[in-house]
């Protein structure tokens, strides 16, 4: 689904598997992309060993290249313009060659160019493996893509260093979590300093969720600890800035980028 003309801002969502995108920051993903934002996203895994569906939509051997197909679905709903696969097998990131996924999301932003990026917690958000893994590769490579001396090899290729400004991880206030009976650790809400409205893009979220038809069983149940909602905010917390740090709790993943 495109959004409005891109005005000269981009952010790049890293996540482990097919449906994190929709589930942790698909409704703040749909509202930048709806408001010109140039949204893209790197995904590590095409979610191998998840959920094949209720009743089986395609077998264990296929669900990879099905969940890909999911994924841009999703993608087109969300309003992302562009995904990267980086072809690591589920539930085996922190095997993938650290390096080299590394790289490659390095390579990523320095082609990107993103103002903010964001991914997971170091908690995962679930404890998901995948996800802590995934937040360590986005968290380094946010710090080492300005770097020339690292992966000099991509400046070659016409990839200069690149300095994104923000890095957000997606956050669960504790205080919901617990209320909610989460799955979730969560983190203390003192933490998240960014809560953003979603409520106009709900619709959009539901349709990428849609879209997920073989992990079917978690929306089900996501939906049914928020009282057969979907919320309307999203919450994160910032990482690490560039342009300074906050006073106040922003509404808004590029306040204070120029």
């Amino acid at each position: 689904m495109p959004g409005a003309k891109n005005d000269g801002r981009t952010l790049l969502a890293v996540f482990a598997h097919p449906d994190d995108e929709t589930f942790a920051t698909g409704g703040t993903l749909s509202r930048y992309a709806a408001e010109g934002v140039r949204v893209v996203e790197v995904c590590a895994t095409r979610g191998e060993k998840g959920q094949t569906g209720d009743p089986p939509l395609v077998d264990q051997a296929g669900l990879g290249a099905w969940r890909e197909k999911e994924l841009h679905c999703a993608a087109q709903a969300i309003g992302i313009e562009e995904l990267t696969f980086l072809g690591c097998i589920d539930g085996e990131l922190s095997q993938c060659g650290r390096e080299r996924v590394l790289a490659d999301i390095v390579r990523a932003v320095r082609r990107y160019r993103p103002q903010v990026v964001l991914s997971f917690g170091s908690d995962g958000t679930s404890a998901h493996p995948d996800h802590k893994a995934i937040s360590a590769l986005a968290t380094d490579a946010f710090l080492a893509a300005p770097d020339e001396k690292r992966f000099p090899e991509q400046l070659q290729d016409g990839l200069a260093p690149w300095s994104p400004s923000k890095l957000y991880y997606t956050a669960v206030r504790r205080s919901l979590a617990e209320a909610r009976g989460f799955p979730l650790a969560g983190v203390h809400d003192w933490l998240v300093s960014t809560v953003v409205d979603i409520s106009r893009y709900v619709d959009r979220k539901r349709r990428a969720f849609q879209c997920h038809r073989t992990q079917a069983k978690d929306y089900a149940r996501f939906v049914r600890l928020n009282d057969g909602l979907i919320p309307t905010t999203e919450a994160f917390r910032l990482a690490i800035s560039r342009v300074g740090p906050i006073d106040v709790q922003e509404n808004d993943l590029f306040a204070g980028i120029s």
